[in-house]
């Protein structure tokens, strides 16, 4: 259903950037090409059966748009929306839920309709992965208390 993935910027690329020009994060060896970890460069890919709704057009500072989404994802435990904007860009990204098991969510100018439990969890787990690699426990203690 859910394809989620964390990529980082390859070192000195920052122009008309493509996927390939991306390290996916999946073991340590992805942090020899972060060059400050004050701003990691990079993106997350979401695919819902096999669409693309984020990718390598939407890459940003990755590790604090993770902290976003998280955070939105606390919000919506006890409210029925939550909205941010790209760490680095004016991207606003809008979700909605719509009667506790669909989420509207929005990324600029495009719509989707997701199920709102299992896209909450997909992403969850592919953000503990990334702070877990990087040893950000700021990010998983979110995380987990997210899960309570």
């Amino acid at each position: 259903m859910f394809e989620i993935n964390t990529y980082v910027l390859k070192r000195g690329l920052r122009k008309n950037v493509k996927k390939e020009e991306f390290f996916l994060c999946k073991d340590e060896r992805f942090i020899e090409e972060i060059t400050d970890i004050q701003y990691i460069e990079g993106m997350i890919e979401v695919l819902y059966y096999g669409e693309e709704i984020i990718g390598a057009k939407e890459w940003d500072l990755v590790d604090q748009l993770w902290l976003y989404f998280i955070d939105a994802f606390i919000q919506l435990k006890s409210q029925k929306s939550a909205e941010f904007f790209f760490p680095d860009q004016p991207l606003k990204v809008r979700m909605n839920n719509i009667n506790g098991n669909i989420l509207m969510f929005e990324v600029g100018r495009k719509k989707y309709s997701l199920p709102q439990e299992k896209f909450i969890q997909s992403m969850t787990e592919e953000a503990g992965s990334f702070f877990s690699i990087l040893g950000f426990q700021y990010g998983l203690d979110r995380i987990h208390f997210l899960l309570k």
